[in-house]
C-alpha cells in the first residue's frame, strides 16, 4: 500500500511541475536562454506599503528599456516605471541565473554574453538574486 501511496504522490508532484510550465508569450520557449519576450508580464512585488492595491496597473505602450548589466554574480538596483523592460546582459565569464525571491520571474540560465528581459507591468518592489545567492538586488517601479 505504501508503494502505492507514494507512486501517486509522486504523480501528482510531476504533473503540478508540469501545469507551472507553461509559455506565456505564444514563442514556445517557456522564457528560457535568452528568452526576448516579456514573459506574460508575471509580477509579484513585495508588499511596500506604498499604497499599491494589488491592482495592475496597465503597461504603458510607450515605455522605456533600461539596461542592466550582470557583474561579478550581481546587478545594480534598478528604479524604473510601469512598463519599461530591464534587460539584463551576463558579462561574467560563466552561466547566471537571475529570479525574484518569490520566484514569479526567473531567467533560466543566461550564457556569457546572453541576455534576459522583462516588462514589469505593476508598480512595487522585486528583490532578485543571482544564482540563488544571498546579496538581494532591488527592482522598483513606479507609475
Amino acid at each position: 500500500m505504501n508503494r502505492i501511496g507514494l507512486a501517486l504522490g509522486a504523480g501528482f508532484l510531476a504533473i503540478a511541475l508540469v501545469a507551472g510550465c507553461t509559455d506565456d508569450n505564444g514563442d514556445g520557449d517557456l522564457g528560457i536562454n535568452g528568452d526576448t519576450g516579456t514573459n506574460g508580464g508575471a509580477s509579484s512585488p513585495l508588499d511596500t506599503d506604498n499604497g499599491d492595491s494589488g491592482t495592475a496597473t496597465p503597461a504603458a505602450a510607450d515605455g522605456e528599456t533600461v539596461e542592466a548589466t550582470i557583474e561579478d554574480g550581481t546587478f545594480d538596483d534598478q528604479d524604473i516605471e510601469v512598463g519599461d523592460t530591464v534587460v539584463w546582459t551576463n558579462e561574467d565569464s560563466e552561466p547566471r541565473v537571475i529570479a525574484s525571491d518569490d520566484g514569479s520571474i526567473t531567467s533560466g540560465e543566461i550564457p556569457p554574453g546572453g541576455t534576459f528581459e522583462h516588462t514589469f507591468d505593476q508598480r512595487g518592489l522585486w528583490m532578485f538574486s543571482v544564482d540563488d545567492g544571498t546579496e538581494l538586488v532591488e527592482v522598483n517601479v513606479t507609475d
